[in-house]
């Protein structure tokens, strides 16, 4: 199961995301000496896995990865599981405003939507100096099928001076 995990063999994904509790040793021990991309293996499997009492604290320190690229893949899989545990980091990351347009972006082009993501774009509509930033905020909600949606953007629509952000609104 080691091998299968360091090869990045989707069998072995897909092995763990259903097997006993007892196969999480092996998991650790391959987050501990994995690659970054190991690590995102890692990162879907845990999310997905029932047994939260064991897999959340790796799943916190997946978050807070050295590599940029680990914390995306692991913040993406909670959005798509509709996990709270994706609501911290996501508010933290995108009141960054130096990596909030990568991490948008991110998000739109991963196709993640979900109604946990309205709140901290809120926060980004109403923080974000940059129109570019609003604009990707507005086209990730407007894929939200949700009535606060249709709040956030008539604020915008009252607020923001970019015409390409009233626009996009």
């Amino acid at each position: 199961l080691r091998d299968l995990i360091h090869k990045k063999d989707l069998r072995a994904e897909k092995y763990f995301m259903k097997a006993e509790s007892s196969v999480i040793p092996a998991l650790i021990e391959a987050f501990h000496r994995g690659n970054p991309d190991i690590r995102k293996s890692i990162a879907k499997i845990l999310v997905m896995r029932k047994d939260r009492h064991i897999t959340e604290p790796f799943i916190k320190l997946l978050l807070k990865d050295s590599d940029l690229g680990v914390r995306m893949v692991t913040l993406r899989e909670l959005i798509r599981a509709k996990d709270p545990l994706a609501i911290e980091p996501l508010v933290e990351t995108l009141s960054d405003m130096k990596r909030a347009g990568y991490v948008l972006r991110y998000l739109y082009d991963t196709k993640a939507r979900n109604p946990i993501l309205i709140d901290p774009l809120a926060k980004v509509l109403s923080e974000a100096p940059e129109p570019r930033i609003r604009k990707r905020a507005i086209s990730i909600l407007e894929d939200i099928e949700d009535i606060r949606v249709v709040g956030l953007l008539i604020k915008v629509l009252k607020k923001d001076k970019d015409r390409g952000v009233l626009y996009d609104a």
